[in-house]
């Protein structure tokens, strides 16, 4: 909301797109990881928590469309947008070419190490 409300919409969508598919990754390796017996019934405890989520995101829906509906529109347009893909291309590959490299090395061997971990023979 705080990209959104700085006119960066751009880096709004990415951001999303980005921690929506790291959630699905991470539930996707422990859903691999856990290998649970599927004859395994259980006594649902947690029923009660239905009964406190939908108020709360109803809530947090309300919250979202008041938030919405009372943001100011845009005075004047800028010359130079901040969030723009032009703008982050430029200075992700001129500005912070190095950390970028470093990262996506970075999770290249922690993709590799998620593999051999979730393989049973090596």
């Amino acid at each position: 909301m705080l990209f959104i409300l700085l006119r960066a919409d751009f880096l709004a969508v990415i951001q999303v797109i980005v921690y929506a598919g790291a959630i699905m990754v991470l539930f996707t390796f422990v859903i691999m990881l856990l290998n649970l017996p599927a004859d395994e019934d259980g006594v649902d405890r947690l029923r009660w928590l239905k009964f406190i989520g939908i108020p709360l995101g109803l809530f947090l829906l309300f919250l979202i469309i008041s938030t919405l509906w009372n943001v100011e529109p845009p005075r004047a347009p800028s010359t130079q947008l901040v969030g723009s893909p032009q703008a982050i291309g430029t200075s992700l590959f001129s500005d912070y070419l190095l950390p970028f490299e470093l990262t996506s090395l970075l999770i290249l061997i922690a993709l590799i190490g998620a593999v051999v971990f979730a393989k049973k023979d090596l």
